[in-house]
């Protein structure tokens, strides 16, 4: 330790105190402050909640995610109403507004601290103390969709650039963008399917709910007390050019009819307290600008874990798709989204391994952080859902 340094750490603590008394520990960088640890079951598991605890950083104003959504829930419980951040849903919406903001001034207030909006030490040790305390069963249950809705969806696409497949369209409206080719088996039925091509999505792989696709199947599914809220199955249509002048033949959506989620189901609660949630999906479309062509087929099944003993959503498919073109599939909760899996096509494929049935193995999982989550499930009857008008997504 050189002679500086020494300086430093023989700095009594107790007179630095005393000389910044009027100054809040929500800012103040002493070694104290670096070991706050939560205790309640309530925070004690969330990283984000431990960092503001130790101001490393403070939570504020703009920032969103499942650990604003739990102080929310915690004000809430506390009696400090929120009408705004739930006036979209029963559940708070994990977005430090300006609402938040007021309703951290006011605990702080209440409780005698500074009042700043800001969550950092003295504010989250506060909410601590009063959840370790609380009994471990509330008055007053959280609602029932406190941990908010699964949003999950599977999209077939074609990616902008497959080697030795796509190729740029030269001219026209759509000059600079990808294609592929008319598939030559397909000339008996399209005389003309020499000249043309077809534009790919222009993309590659992309966790938007809106991402340009062949097919799109995507369902929201309330969680406790499950219910399928959302059904839907979506096309961003097919555009058909000349390959030489790049003038457009054909513009059309496809037929999503042939495709379906159904078989929406739940367990009830196992003795743990977890809860199953089961939905089977099956789904087949072909180009409507190809006289007989093949279809897009995938299918599979979805199962959620919902655990209140862990704080888990567990989501996980099993299933199969066709061998072209490229497959993705997500799960949202709380505005954080994961991949289950990303499948491009093999090397080598194209339209004319659409023949045939969805033969290729998929399969994935991703888990969600939910400590809100309450163990009340009911049974839902087996049931098969009819498809919701497609829709263009531009």
């Amino acid at each position: 330790m050189n002679r500086q340094t020494q300086w430093l750490f023989e700095i009594p603590f107790a007179s630095d105190a005393a000389s910044s008394a009027d100054r809040s520990f929500e800012s103040m960088p002493d070694l104290e402050a670096l070991t706050v640890v939560l205790r309640s079951p309530r925070f004690r598991n969330d990283s984000r909640l431990q960092a503001a605890a130790n101001d490393r950083p403070p939570m504020r104003q703009g920032e969103q995610g499942l650990a604003v959504q739990k102080l929310q829930q915690a004000f809430i419980d506390l009696g400090f109403p929120m009408p705004v951040s739930t006036r979209r849903r029963s559940s708070p919406d994990g977005i430090y507004s300006a609402e938040t903001a007021a309703t951290v001034r006011k605990f702080q207030q209440k409780y005698g601290l500074k009042v700043d909006g800001i969550v950092g030490r003295n504010t989250m040790s506060r909410l601590d103390q009063l959840f370790i305390s609380a009994p471990s069963t509330p008055p007053t249950p959280p609602p029932a969709s406190s941990c908010g809705n699964l949003l999950i969806w599977i999209n077939a696409f074609i990616p902008r650039d497959v080697l030795g497949y796509t190729f740029t369209v030269p001219a026209g409206p759509h000059a600079g963008k990808t294609a592929v080719p008319c598939p030559l088996v397909a000339t008996p039925t399209n005389p003309n399917c020499f000249r043309l091509g077809y534009l790919t999505d222009q993309r590659t792989f992309d966790n938007r709910p809106t991402a340009s696709v062949r097919m799109r199947s995507i369902a929201e599914i309330q969680l406790v007390s499950p219910k399928l809220l959302r059904a839907n199955h979506q096309t961003s249509g097919t555009t058909e050019i000349n390959k030489s002048t790049g003038a457009v033949t054909c513009n059309a959506l496809a037929d999503m009819k042939r495709c379906k989620f159904q078989n929406f189901a739940s367990s009830p609660p196992f003795p743990s307290g977890d809860f199953l949630i089961k939905l089977s999906l099956k789904a087949a479309a072909s180009d409507p600008c190809v006289n007989l062509a093949a279809d897009i087929d995938y299918e599979g099944n979805i199962e959620i874990l919902c655990s209140p003993s862990r704080g888990t959503i567990e989501v996980g498919f099993n299933g199969k798709v066709d061998s072209f073109p490229a497959f993705e599939m997500y799960a949202s909760l709380n505005g954080t989204t994961k991949p289950l899996f990303r499948l491009p096509p093999p090397p080598g494929n194209t339209v004319v391994n659409l023949l045939g049935g969805a033969s290729t193995p998929v399969s994935g999982k991703v888990v969600f952080d939910c400590s809100l989550i309450s163990s009340r499930a009911s049974v839902t009857t087996t049931r098969t859902l009819k498809t919701r008008p497609f829709a263009q997504i531009r």
